[in-house]
């Protein structure tokens, strides 16, 4: 029986979806949904938020199939927007919601007041967030909304797009996990030692990539300084090895699971790969240069990359047109599951996420076994390693 058939479509879905981004990332989500909707037209919008009306026909496949948009932090279908005093004259409407869609959770954020970085802004969940959704539930008790939810919920959206001013929707939420985070934001929070920032994208990508990493494998970064995505790395029992000619901060580089490698990562040998089974980079380059590196290593038929989080920084938004080729480009390697999604702690810069076999698949064949190490899942095209010892390999080999 086909997904349509087990779930239903409910009556008078808006005619309007909404879809929130990074403030600065409007137009080129624009070009992203004129590419993969063209029927899609534009409508009312703000920093960090676009709506778009919709065809009446695309409506139940939109429900039952939520579109993966490169830029979109959160999107779902819009009832539109209202100008209030209080949230208590939201409640007709709200108990409307809620009981024409069956909705299950609750997901109350606010649109970004500026760029991420701009003063040292944070796109979050604010406090007064919060409170707001503390009343919104106390209008609809009994009723009890979740704000997290598994796969398949109804979710009730409330966004502040200005003071006194809020977008309601609903989405139905999906395999995704930022589909069940309000507002696309994520949970993580940078702890009191995190030597960079970089440790909340890392930590975020790993949660919406759910690549099955385990404890005790191997896994090099490229581009680890000052070492923030590596600490995080660590801290899920990791070993880590950080390429980067730059200094790796000693909470770090004193760790007993950390080698570094003082060198760029196109001069570092390829020898070094053999035992690392997950490959991360985030160099300050452009995204073909990343590509060109990491193509280099994981086609190397001695090398068994089995995923990939590749940060690709963007000199341009223009740039986020590539996303097809780079796709594409990742697939030739022998990669065929290749995702890409622009996350909540990202600045001006996409996550592309790879992986030799769907991750259901991957976790079942990954499972550590008794032997020391275990037999690993290969690059549908990679043949039998060569025993030949590779005649530039460098002294540092991975352990």
């Amino acid at each position: 029986m086909s997904e349509s058939q087990l779930l239903s479509v409910p009556e008078g879905l808006p005619e309007f979806v909404f879809v929130t981004c990074q403030v600065g990332a409007e137009q080129a989500l624009r070009r992203e949904v004129g590419r993969r909707f063209p029927q899609w037209r534009g409508a009312f919008a703000r920093k960090g938020l676009v709506t778009f009306k919709i065809p009446l026909e695309d409506r139940p496949t939109l429900w039952l199939h939520p579109p993966e948009l490169i830029l979109a932090r959160a999107w779902g279908f819009s009832w539109g927007v209202y100008r209030v005093e209080d949230l208590e004259q939201l409640r007709p409407t709200v108990v409307e919601l809620v009981n024409r869609f069956g909705c299950k959770g609750l997901h109350v954020w606010s649109r970004d007041r500026a760029e991420p970085g701009h003063f040292d802004y944070e796109p979050a969940v604010t406090a007064l967030d919060i409170e707001c959704a503390k009343t919104l539930r106390q209008m609809l008790a009994p009723r009890v909304l979740k704000t997290w939810v598994g796969p398949g919920v109804v979710v009730l959206d409330v966004m502040q797009v200005d003071p006194g001013v809020w977008l309601l929707g609903v989405h139905r939420t999906t395999d995704c996990p930022t589909s069940r985070w309000p507002g696309g934001l994520s949970r993580v929070r940078l702890p009191e030692d995190a030597v960079s920032r970089a440790y909340l994208k890392m930590e975020e990508a790993l949660r919406w990539s759910a690549l099955p990493i385990r404890s005790g494998q191997w896994c090099a970064e490229l581009g680890a300084a000052p070492g923030g995505s590596s600490q995080a790395l660590l801290r899920r029992g990791l070993r880590v090895l950080g390429i980067d000619p730059a200094q790796v901060h000693p909470t770090v580089a004193n760790h007993p699971h950390f080698v570094h490698i003082r060198r760029k990562a196109r001069y570092v040998k390829r020898r070094i790969f053999r035992r690392v089974r997950w490959l991360f980079a985030d160099m300050n380059v452009t995204p073909n240069y990343t590509l060109d590196v990491v193509e280099d290593i994981v086609t190397r038929p001695d090398v068994n990359i089995w995923g990939m989080l590749l940060t690709l920084k963007l000199t341009d938004w223009k740039l986020v047109d590539q996303a097809p080729r780079y796709i594409r480009r990742v697939q030739s390697w022998g990669y065929p599951v290749v995702r890409m999604r622009q996350l909540h702690h990202h600045r001006r810069e996409l996550c592309l996420m790879a992986a030799v076999a769907p991750v259901e698949q991957l976790a079942r064949r990954s499972r550590p076994r008794r032997t020391k190490d275990a037999p690993c899942p290969r690059r549908p095209s990679q043949t039998k390693a060569s025993s030949a010892s590779d005649s530039s390999a460098q002294d540092c080999v991975v352990p």
